[in-house]
């Protein structure tokens, strides 16, 4: 399998989504100044998430908030499939989430209805449906 990584822009989160397959490379430590939200979709990894470690594997939720330092590396043979989104900070008032590792299942199926409605091109629709997954996320705290 090559590896590859697909990138296409969201204007309305003032962001991309991320479509990363096949991987094999390490991602060393970085930050970013937006949010990143995301699933494992194949593989297995050892993500360093601000000093800790975790492992994380198919079916993982992923959320890095601006300034959240992470980087991974591989942890098994089978290469690393990854899904994500950005949101500016701004868009989100510099909100913090908490890494969902402990994610229920009712947020990872509102996580892919927006992965579902960004490849379909909707993202009026998306806004919406990302809005909901955020009042879940808020009624989980």
């Amino acid at each position: 399998m090559n590896e590859s990584c697909t990138i296409k822009p969201l204007p309305l989160f003032k962001g991309e989504r991320r479509t990363y397959s096949g991987i094999l490379q390490p991602f060393a430590d970085h930050v970013h100044d937006h949010y990143v939200f995301g699933i494992v979709r194949e593989g297995e990894r050892e993500l360093a998430l601000n000093g800790e470690l975790l492992c994380i594997k198919k079916g993982s939720v992923l959320v890095f908030n601006p300034g959240d330092a992470h980087g991974c590396t591989q942890a098994s043979e089978s290469p690393f499939s990854y899904d994500s989104f950005t949101v500016a900070a701004e868009i989100l008032d510099g909100r913090r989430f908490d890494f969902p590792s402990d994610a229920n299942e009712l947020l990872c199926k509102q996580l892919e209805e927006v992965f579902c409605l960004l490849d379909k091109g909707l993202e009026d629709d998306t806004l919406d449906a990302f809005a909901s997954m955020r009042r879940t996320e808020e009624d989980r705290r």
